[in-house]
């Protein structure tokens, strides 16, 4: 996703009132870490920029000290391209209601 235009899922928030005490994780390693939960795969998104304990700026946009560089692999048309990988686009979704 673009970090730049997704907000990171809140983890904790301390006072609901105010985005700038939560603790946050960037939205790239929030997405894929709800599959890839292995200390390796964590270790690898942080290696890449990932963050489990970005904060928010008070309009509750992400603030990081690093940049998640996902794309430069997991982009499109490069060697690990998430669509590729997860066959994204390449088979048929099942439509339970279309067999009622």
């Amino acid at each position: 996703v673009d970090s730049t235009a997704v907000v990171g899922p809140t983890l904790d928030a301390n006072d609901p009132a105010l985005y700038t005490d939560d603790v946050a994780v960037s939205p790239n390693t929030a997405v894929c870490s709800t599959c890839h939960s292995t200390e390796t795969a964590r270790s690898h998104m942080i290696a890449n920029g990932g963050d489990y304990s970005a904060g928010k700026d008070a309009n509750g946009r992400l603030v990081s000290s690093s940049l998640e560089t996902c794309v430069l692999c997991h982009g499109p048309g490069r060697n690990q391209d998430v669509k590729v990988m997860h066959k994204i686009g390449s088979f048929e979704v099942y439509n339970v209601r279309d067999n009622d």
